[in-house]
């Protein structure tokens, strides 16, 4: 009978506490997006909590926003309006939640009131300064992330719809009230540290997720290094080609084996007296060697320079002491393969040796003399000191490291990343091409002669080789004459035209991630 009662009790209370709806959980980070967006595009979590008389205060982390009205206020000579970003601005559920007399004020300007007791029928003054009241519409039992849990859903005055799940807080939330549209509850993570998981639903990915790489992909690259002084002296370059063969994770650890082929001067500028490669004469570059390295479960190496394990979209940041003190956004995106990213600064996402690419990357900003919260873009000035950019994709690794210092800079640019049928970036040849200048526009393949007598040969791009594919020989009018299988592992391909009538023909060569039409002229 005692045991009877005792478990009696034990569901009255839990009957009670089931009324108690928790918002907001400090020791959380929440993970939402848009209902149309696919991946997780806002991250709350309480950065710091103050005890004030009756008031528990949590000061929410703060996001750098796009400043569109900032030129009526703040001008900066020669700063277009749509390049001004403020800082410390609030996202959806404000730049602060004050916890006191059993309700949440979401607060900013203004307060939006949640009570901490909810059941069906309540209703209240959601914000007085707007005339929105609320009501609790409906309590349910809903399933998220694989819990049931009791919901109640709340509706506004402006047609708007607020659900509060009692253990994961608030799981739909207006973007601008009277619209109709919402963000929604995407994961939970501890707040305090990332981990292997999440609690609940989706994570972030972190550092070790980002380098587990995918067992089959191929990456083209450049890197470049260079130091100076008078300990250390050193200049390499080189384009290679990496596929990764296996890839673990060990606790928080990732481990990679690959193949790299490389081609160019290779040096160490790590440490001591690396030596330097001339890069004076870009005609030599082609009658370079190619060498192959393998690597066997290499631990990932974090080379980022702002803290990328607990960055999060659209956190203005600076990078380590002694850089250029600029600000940078952090930007979380989607590739077009749907590999999820984080980015800063600079890009190089091209391949090319040292080169600026803006393509995942944003701008950087400089102080408004005006006003210290607000910032306007910096734009590409060469004459900048210290700029820098990291790109890190989930499954990738780091595709771009940029990386200019006084004494020290490296570079690490990937152009081109193959990955089954899909093909990211813009293949590049490295291993076919004349010259490592003026690389732009350049159709990456040669052939020859022409006009020709009989036979034409046709280079192939260091990155099509190893796959099957066919030439196909037309004439001008599109009509197909001939056509030929392309070998697995070749190189180049001759195309015999004796037999075929003087005047204009098109080759068309197709192998998977390369196709090009070549214009020939028999005589």
């Amino acid at each position: 009978m005692r045991i009877l009662l005792t478990i009696i009790f034990i569901h009255l209370i839990g009957f009670i506490y089931s009324q108690n709806w928790a918002v907001f959980n400090k020791n959380y980070r929440y993970n939402y997006s848009l209902q149309n967006e696919s991946y997780t595009t806002v991250v709350i979590f309480a950065d710091s909590v103050l005890t004030q008389g009756t008031d528990t205060i949590f000061s929410l982390n703060r996001i750098a926003a796009k400043c569109d009205s900032c030129w009526f206020y703040y001008p900066q000579a020669g700063v277009a309006d749509s390049n001004y970003i403020m800082s410390n601005q609030p996202q959806f559920m404000q730049l602060r939640i004050v916890y006191s007399n059993y309700q949440y004020r979401l607060s900013d300007t203004s307060d939006y009131i949640i009570p901490r007791f909810l059941s069906v029928g309540n209703s209240w003054a959601f914000n007085v300064a707007r005339g929105i009241t609320a009501q609790v519409i409906s309590a349910t039992v809903k399933n998220y992330f694989g819990v049931s849990d009791s919901v109640n859903t709340i509706l506004l005055s402006t047609n708007d719809t607020i659900i509060v799940s009692k253990q994961f807080g608030i799981v739909k939330y207006p973007t601008k009230f009277g619209q109709q549209k919402y963000y929604i509850l995407r994961g939970i993570e501890n707040a305090s540290s990332y981990d292997v998981f999440s609690l609940y639903g989706e994570k972030v990915s972190n550092y070790y997720d980002f380098f587990k790489l995918k067992p089959g992909a191929v990456h083209y690259y450049s890197t470049t290094s260079s130091a100076s002084g008078f300990t250390n002296q050193c200049y390499s370059y080189y384009y290679a080609k990496k596929t990764i063969t296996s890839s673990v994770i060990s606790g928080t650890v990732a481990y990679n084996s690959y193949i790299e082929d490389r081609k160019g001067c290779i040096g160490n500028c790590s440490s001591g007296m690396g030596g330097f490669c001339t890069i004076n004469n870009p005609s030599t570059f082609p009658s370079l060697p190619i060498n192959t390295y393998t690597y066997n479960n290499v631990a990932a190496n974090q080379q980022y320079w702002v803290d990328f394990n607990s960055s999060y979209n659209n956190q203005i940041i600076f990078p380590q002491t002694g850089m250029n003190q600029y600000a940078y956004v952090i930007t979380f995106g989607k590739t077009a393969n749907d590999h999820f990213y984080k980015t800063y600064g600079y890009s190089c996402f091209s391949g090319y040796l040292s080169e600026m690419k803006p393509n995942y990357s944003n701008y950087y900003y400089k102080q408004s003399t005006q006003n210290s919260k607000v910032y306007y873009a910096k734009g590409f000035g060469s004459s900048d000191f210290g700029q820098v950019g990291e790109t890190f994709i989930e499954g990738y690794g780091e595709v771009n490291l940029f990386f200019p210092a006084f004494e020290t800079q490296n570079y690490y640019c990937t152009s081109t990343i193959i990955d089954g049928t899909d093909t990211l970036g813009t293949i590049i040849p490295y291993g076919i091409t004349t010259g490592i200048s003026n690389q732009e526009g350049n159709n990456y393949s040669s052939y020859g002669p022409n006009p020709t007598k009989d036979i034409i040969t046709i280079n192939f791009p260091f990155e099509a080789t190893g796959n099957n594919g066919t030439t196909e020989v037309k004439d001008v009018f599109g009509k197909l004459l001939f056509q030929k299988t392309i070998t697995a592992g070749a190189n180049s391909e001759k195309v015999n035209l004796q037999n075929l009538a003087q005047g204009i023909y098109l080759i068309d060569v197709k192998i998977p991630h390369f196709q090009k039409q070549y214009k020939v002229i028999k005589e």
